[in-house]
C-alpha cells in the first residue's frame, strides 16, 4: 500500500521580509493520512479520504509520551511514502522547522520529510509561470471552496475559536487532497495532467522506481 499524508498549518502571524519566519508560530496543524491501493486500481476519492486518519496538533498541547506538540504529525511523515501540501515547501515546513528541535537528529528528519514532499502549488506555479491560489483552483475544478482565509485563521487563534480554526484547517487539507487526486486539473482553459502536480503521478513514479 502507498501511504500518503496531506497536511496544512495555520499560524499566529505572517512572515516578514525583515525577520522571515523567526516570529511566526504554528498554532494548529492538521493532516489526513490514508493508504492507496496498487497502481491501476480504481480508488473512489471520497471513499478513500473518508477511510483516512485525521490528525490535529496544537502548539500548546503536548500529548503524554511525546516530547513536542507536533510529534504526531512528524511520526505520520516518517511512515508516509508521500507528503502532500499546498505551498508547504515555502511556508508550512519553514514554520514547523523550529519544532523539529524536539528530537535528536532534527535536521536529518526535517530534510527527509521535505525530500518526499509533493507541493501541488510549486508544481503548478513552475509550469504555469504564475501563482495559482487554492481557492481559484478549487472553484475552477468544481471542488467547492475554502471556509475562509488565512488572515481570518489568525483572528480565530487570537480569539481562541479553536473549533472554527480546526474546521478551517481540516477543510483545507481535504480540499488539497481532492485537488491532488484529480486526474487532470483545469486552470485558465489549460488542462494539466496529474503527472505534473498529482498524487497519482508520484505513485506511478514510485512503482517504476
Amino acid at each position: 500500500m502507498y501511504k500518503v499524508v496531506v497536511f496544512d498549518c495555520e499560524t499566529d502571524s505572517l512572515p516578514t521580509k525583515e525577520f522571515g519566519f523567526r516570529y511566526t508560530e504554528c498554532t494548529c496543524a492538521c493532516a489526513l493520512a490514508f493508504e492507496m491501493s496498487t497502481i491501476g486500481a480504481s480508488d473512489n476519492t471520497q471513499t478513500l479520504l473518508d477511510s483516512g486518519v485525521s490528525i490535529t496538533c496544537w502548539r500548546d498541547v503536548i500529548e503524554p509520551g511525546r516530547r513536542g506538540p507536533f510529534d504526531q504529525l512528524f511520526d505520520a511523515f516518517d511512515a508516509a511514502h508521500l507528503v502532500v501540501g499546498f505551498n508547504c515547501l515555502s511556508f508550512d515546513f519553514p514554520v514547523l522547522k523550529k519544532y523539529y528541535n524536539c528530537r535528536d537528529g532534527a535536521a536529518t528528519r526535517y530534510w527527509s520529510h521535505r525530500i518526499k514532499t509533493l507541493d501541488v502549488f510549486c508544481r503548478l506555479r513552475d509550469v504555469l509561470d504564475t501563482w495559482p491560489k487554492l481557492s481559484d483552483l478549487l472553484r475552477e475544478n468544481g471542488l467547492g471552496s475554502k471556509l475562509t482565509t488565512g488572515d481570518n485563521a489568525i483572528v480565530m487563534w487570537e480569539a481562541q475559536r479553536r473549533v472554527e480554526l480546526e474546521d478551517y484547517c481540516r477543510v483545507d487539507v481535504r480540499k488539497t487532497a481532492e485537488l491532488a487526486l484529480l486526474p487532470v486539473v483545469s486552470f485558465k482553459h489549460l488542462q494539466i495532467p496529474a503527472s505534473v502536480y498529482g498524487i497519482e503521478g508520484e505513485r506511478l513514479k514510485s512503482s517504476k522506481g
